[in-house]
Formats: C-alpha cells, sequence, structure tokens
C-alpha cells in the first residue's frame, strides 16, 4: 500500500459536463493506505479462487498479475471486506489520483506523454481496433497491462489512470457537487449507478482525465475494462 496523506484539493473540472461542476474545494481530513496497484488476478483469486478475468477480442486478460476485471460492484465491496479494507470514496479516489496536481491528467496536460504514466487507448491499440479515437502515443500494450508497468504518481500510486476503471463507493448524483459536504464527502444516500474513475485500456483522452466521472454503469456490471482498487482509512485515536 502507499501512504496518502490527509489535505485538501480543488474536486471536479469546467471542462466536462455539468456533473463535473461546479469545482469546489475538499478537505480529505483523516491519512488513508490505498493499494498501489489495482486488485490483481492473484489477489482477487485469494478470495475467489474460480475467478476468471476471460478475455477481449482474443486478449487474455486473466494472468495473475494483470488486474482484476468482470467484477460486480458487490463482488468489488466484498473483496474490500475480506481484505480489511473499503472502496474508495470519489473524493478519495480524486485527491490520490491527483497527488497534489491541478492538470487534466495527474503527470500533467500532454496526451502524448500519457504512454509513460498510463495503460490507455492508444497506437497499440489501434493496430487491432482502427476505427477507435486513441491518444497519440503507443504503450505497447492494445489490452490490459501487468500492474505496475508504468510510472507511478507523486503518492506511489501506480495506474491510477488507465489499465482498468476502479469501482468507488459512491452512488453517482448528477448534482451532488452542488451540495457536497466540504469535508470527506461520500456521496448521496441512494442512487441507480455507482461512479468507477480513473479510465482504462480502452479511454481517449476525455475519458482519461483526473476529473472525469464516468457512472453510466449499473452496480451488476462485469466489463473487461472494469475492475477496482483498495484503500484502509487510518482511525483517529
Amino acid at each position: 500500500m502507499a501512504w496518502v496523506p490527509p489535505g485538501e484539493f480543488h474536486m471536479g473540472s469546467t471542462e466536462g459536463g455539468a456533473e463535473e461542476r461546479p469545482v469546489h474545494r475538499v478537505s480529505i481530513t483523516r491519512g488513508l493506505w490505498m493499494y498501489r496497484h489495482d486488485v490483481t488476478n492473484a489477489q482477487y483469486r485469494a478470495f475467489e479462487s474460480d475467478h476468471d478475468s476471460g478475455k477481449y477480442d482474443g486478449l487474455s486478460l486473466t494472468a495473475d498479475q494483470y488486474p482484476v476485471v468482470r467484477v460486480a460492484w458487490e463482488e468489488a465491496q466484498g473483496y474490500a471486506e475480506w481484505a480489511g479494507a473499503h472502496l474508495p470514496t470519489e473524493a478519495q479516489w480524486e485527491y490520490a489520483c491527483r497527488a497534489g496536481t491541478t492538470s487534466r491528467f495527474w503527470w500533467g496536460d500532454s496526451e502524448t506523454d500519457a504512454g509513460r504514466y498510463a495503460n490507455v487507448a492508444d497506437r497499440a491499440s489501434l493496430r487491432l481496433w482502427p476505427w477507435w479515437v486513441v491518444f497519440d502515443t503507443d504503450d505497447g500494450y492494445p489490452a490490459s497491462s501487468p500492474v505496475g508497468a508504468f510510472l507511478p504518481n507523486a503518492f506511489g500510486l501506480y495506474d491510477v489512470i488507465g489499465n482498468v476503471w476502479q469501482w468507488c463507493a459512491d452512488w453517482f448524483g448528477d448534482s451532488y457537487y452542488e451540495r457536497s459536504p466540504a469535508e470527506d464527502p461520500a456521496g448521496p444516500g441512494t442512487g441507480e449507478f455507482r461512479v468507477i474513475r480513473g479510465g482504462s485500456w480502452d479511454c481517449y483522452p476525455a475519458h482519461s482525465r483526473a476529473a472525469y466521472r464516468n457512472w453510466l454503469v449499473p452496480p451488476e456490471s462485469r466489463y473487461p475494462w472494469l475492475g477496482m482498487r483498495c484503500v484502509v482509512p487510518v482511525q483517529p485515536i
């Protein structure tokens, strides 16, 4: 795990849709330990021994050091609880992703630099799926990659953008930012969809931004680009 200290940041963006506005200051009042990597197939199979992440267009996604995919929200939450952890709140996730930055991506604003930091849709993807919209870079992986194959952010987190989308604990609310508490927001009390964050190996730049909120995903969804990472908040003394 990597240590994510308490702090403040500006959550949201003026670049996206109304669901990313207003940009507002948020305090994460307790430090937390976050998994350095997405949960891997090997880790998840210690919990659910017969899980198979399967293939995408003939490419295997199920090697031990690849991120687990095809897990529904309840299954992801079940793994987290079994491991003595939680799924991150959306605010915890964005704060940890940004790691003190204010740019589009945690590494800056450059799309062509993405191949050093994230497994995203790129020229490697375009060679197999020429109709895709991609980053102008080549990370060498058309689909999933082993966790930790790219450079980490300032908190020591790998693949926080790219590789697989990550389930968050929150229900989605399209106007939640308008009434979000300033400290440790945890999302609406109810909803239809759960938030996923971070983009994946099939995502183009607009969907890979630190502020981008993906929500049109029912909690029972199991997709080849959807996985998870966990956090362990530090309890106050």
